[in-house]
């Protein structure tokens, strides 16, 4: 069901691996789509959504290229085929090649953590490829009825994540910018915040908050007044200096240490969290900025990277 927020704006609430994951529809003089949920998200959400309001979209725009966002790409286009696909260049690779998207985000790892499957169960989520009609840059303005968005690239969680804002209806459409302590829901174990660079996830919540948005329609918060997306900011970036803390206290300077080991130190600070990918590679980011920075070196022991800390 499309739950209107305001003139000409909607969100649809669906579940992702039972947490919380919101889509948008903008109406007017284009239907515009923006993320598709995973590869089941069309057929039991956004079809009865969208046929129940008589609407068909004209555009879908995916905020990043995860398959959260992006899962249900290759359903949409076949129910729609005149509908146009957008993302960010830099992430419209992983959305059209779900094979690359799988390797290089979360086969990267080998010697740490892999799928048990070799990652079948998540290119089910993927559906089929499915191509990207228009690539989208940092500074586009993109007029979509009475909405007219400006593209802001902002990286950390993905290389190529946007958020678009509407500067004069201040609606900031946001995406997975900020993550708190991670996407939570009841009966679900936790799973922490996913990024690749602390810096650049750190500059992206800063600048989502800089916008002064009225509504921020965020990926798994549903959508925040500006107090409310305030409070989303300061947890995530709570949670980026707990993590850059604790990664740093689980080195020594004289026993090297994987990047196993010192996940596992770290996951004693989150003891009802995951162990998984999300916990390994934002650590692993956390390492590669205390190695850049030079309170932490790299060192080869039997040919696998191990980490000393710095005296």
């Amino acid at each position: 069901m499309l739950i209107p927020l305001e003139d000409d704006i909607y969100r649809l609430d669906t579940p992702f691996s039972g947490l919380p994951l919101s889509l948008y529809v903008i109406t007017g003089e284009q239907t515009v789509l923006i993320d598709s949920g995973i590869a089941t998200t069309p057929n039991e959400f956004i079809f009865p959504a969208l046929e129940a309001a008589d609407l068909t979209p004209d555009v879908l725009i995916c905020t990043h290229g995860h398959v959260d966002h992006f899962g249900g790409n290759s359903g949409l286009r076949e129910r729609y085929p005149n509908m146009k696909i957008a993302l960010q260049q830099d992430d419209a690779l992983w959305a059209e090649d779900h094979k690359r998207h799988l390797y290089e985000m979360y086969m990267c790892m080998p010697d740490t953590w892999q799928f048990d499957d070799d990652g079948k169960s998540f290119l089910d989520l993927c559906g089929e490829n499915s191509a990207v009609d228009l690539h989208l840059h940092a500074g586009q303005q993109l007029e979509l009825g009475s909405f007219h968005f400006h593209v802001i690239h902002t990286q950390g969680h993905s290389p190529g994540h946007i958020i678009l804002h509407d500067t004069a209806r201040r609606i900031v459409i946001c995406g997975d910018v900020a993550l708190g302590w991670g996407a939570l829901a009841p009966d679900v174990i936790k799973t922490n915040p996913y990024y690749y660079n602390p810096d650049l996830y750190m500059s992206g919540i800063e600048k989502a908050l800089t916008l002064n948005g009225g509504l921020y329609c965020t990926g798994h918060f549903g959508s925040l007044d500006q107090v409310g997306m305030q409070a989303l900011a300061e947890k995530s970036l709570e949670f980026v200096r707990s993590l850059a803390r604790w990664s740093l206290e689980a080195l020594d300077s004289d026993e090297p240490r994987s990047l196993g080991t010192v996940t596992s130190t770290v996951q004693a600070s989150l003891p009802d969290y995951e162990i998984g990918f999300h916990l390994y590679a934002s650590t692993q980011a956390h390492l590669s900025k205390h190695c850049r920075e030079g309170s932490a070196r790299t060192i080869m022991v039997n040919g696998h990277k191990h980490y000393l800390r710095v005296k």
